[in-house]
């Protein structure tokens, strides 16, 4: 009979976690949306980002109640490596992802109850709308040797403006970023033209800044010469200044010269004497050639300059 009793006690218990299983449900903090249908209809929506929701909830049993489960985490997705045209007829491959997280589970139930198919339709749109970006876009927006001149940035922000608004209005779905293009390949007859493109820009850079050069050069040059100039003109007229000076002081000399001719012719002698003498030689001399042998030979005596003084006194 104890036997019985307690087979019964398991069975009951075993009924009891059934029954709890059938009308409870837990939502987890980190991960859980939870959408409660009831005959089909939404009737409940509970959201395990917000703290008081999280945790243990009752419900009525199946078929009554039904519990939908969506993940409130943060999802990436990539896009499919797809050849796209964009603008001057230009053919390229690209590739991009997004980052998305459900954001109004009524809406994504209303449109799709499979779970399933949301990674599918997000990377339809999102293929679509860079389609449509990508396609009014030139080649030197996406690839350009001036990085001022690349727009990946307002690209990737217009592609993520289009996807968000037709995700959150279809789907509940906000997508909160769009990866630049991480892939972008292109045929070989177009790779030839961009980078015989990209070539040119670059010869126009380098004849850009070779001018620019010519141009900081012939400035530095005429600063060069016109500071050259002054100088020069400068430095003419203290010459010419120290030439007057030089002449009146010549002047006075010669005046006083004058005075004495033949003491002058002297002292003119010695230093002519002087100047041929500065290294070692030997010299043949001939008095009628260079009268300070004369001179010389004269022996002048200093009685001569001392009557002249005395003659002045």
């Amino acid at each position: 009979m104890k036997r019985h009793i307690g087979i019964v006690f398991l069975v009951l218990a075993a009924l009891v976690a059934l029954l709890l299983l059938t009308v409870t449900y837990v939502v987890d903090q980190t991960r859980d949306i939870v959408l409660i249908t009831t005959f089909g209809k939404v009737t409940k929506v509970v959201d395990g980002r917000t703290p008081s929701q999280a945790g243990l909830h009752w419900k009525w049993p199946y078929p009554i109640q039904r519990v939908h489960r969506y993940d409130s985490r943060e999802q990436t997705l990539s896009s499919s490596t797809r050849q796209l045209q964009i603008g001057q007829k230009i053919n390229i491959t690209a590739t991009m992802f997004c980052l998305w997280r459900i954001e109004d589970a009524k809406t994504l139930f209303r449109a799709m109850e499979n779970v399933l198919d949301i990674d599918g339709k997000i990377r339809e749109l999102l293929e679509s709308e860079m389609a449509n970006v990508l396609g009014n876009v030139n080649m030197d927006r996406l690839v350009n040797t001036d990085p001022n001149k690349m727009d990946l940035a307002r690209i990737d922000e217009e592609i993520l403006e289009r996807v968000n608004r037709r995700t959150m209005q279809d789907y509940g779905i906000r997508v909160s970023s769009v990866g630049g293009l991480k892939r972008l390949g292109l045929p070989q007859s177009v790779s030839k033209v961009v980078i015989e493109n990209m070539n040119a820009e670059r010869e126009e850079e380098i004849a850009k800044y070779q001018a620019d050069g010519q141009a900081t050069a012939d400035a530095i040059r005429g600063r060069a010469t016109a500071a050259r100039d002054k100088i020069l003109a400068f430095a003419q007229r203290k010459a010419g200044d120290i030439r007057a000076q030089g002449n009146a002081k010549a002047a006075e000399a010669y005046a006083k010269f004058r005075e004495d001719p033949e003491f002058a012719m002297f002292l003119r002698s010695l230093e002519t004497l002087r100047a041929g003498l500065k290294e070692r030689a030997v010299l043949v001399l001939d008095s009628d050639m260079m009268p300070i042998l004369h001179w010389l030979r004269q022996k002048p005596s200093l009685d001569v300059f001392r009557g002249a003084g005395a003659k002045e006194r």
